[in-house]
């Protein structure tokens, strides 16, 4: 299912919090969620546990505003979004992520640190990290040996001018 153009209104709507989500099906698998500004609201996508797949296009959000993903994400494409160490540590935590795809993405920290933080590992079951036109990355890095521990793909597709440097241990990944 997609929503085009997505509103404060609809954000609200899609975030209640209730055993059965008003706005969608309980049986819906694949969520496609294209924005068309910046929203003011957070988004609490967690009740949709059936959801396996989600793809979030245009996402502005205003600072301090947070993302709540479906618990039971196997699939996450960013597209267009603005990607800060907030966002990233929250994805970095769904339990059975195995795909992450971000595309045309803006990570203004440069240096994009996919490492664990103090709570534990990150990304348990992620095996493909796919980096498309990542102009905005300067750098990815893993530096524990726990986190990603089924990480078996890195894929990068950049402009050629591009110069992203990876860490020893995913640059062994790269495809």
């Amino acid at each position: 299912m997609g929503i085009q153009e997505v509103p404060d209104s609809i954000i609200k709507l899609l975030s209640i919090s209730s055993p059965v989500p008003i706005m969608l099906p309980n049986t819906l698998e694949v969520l496609k969620l294209y924005f068309s500004g910046h929203t003011k609201e957070q988004i609490n996508l967690s009740c949709y546990q059936n959801v396996v797949k989600l793809h979030l296009f245009h996402l502005r959000m205003m600072p301090n505003n947070s993302v709540a993903f479906p618990p039971n994400l196997v699939k996450t494409t960013l597209v267009h979004l603005m990607v800060d160490s907030h966002l990233l540590s929250m994805i970095k935590k769904l339990p059975k992520l195995k795909i992450l795809k971000m595309r045309r993405c803006r990570y203004d920290e440069g240096k994009m640190d996919l490492s664990g933080d103090v709570t534990g590992d990150s990304f348990p079951q992620l095996e493909v990290l796919h980096f498309v036109e990542a102009s905005w990355l300067t750098e990815v890095t893993c530096t524990d040996d726990v986190s990603m521990p089924k990480l078996n793909k890195v894929l990068l597709e950049v402009f050629p001018q591009s110069d992203i440097r990876l860490s020893e241990r995913l640059a062994k990944l790269r495809m």
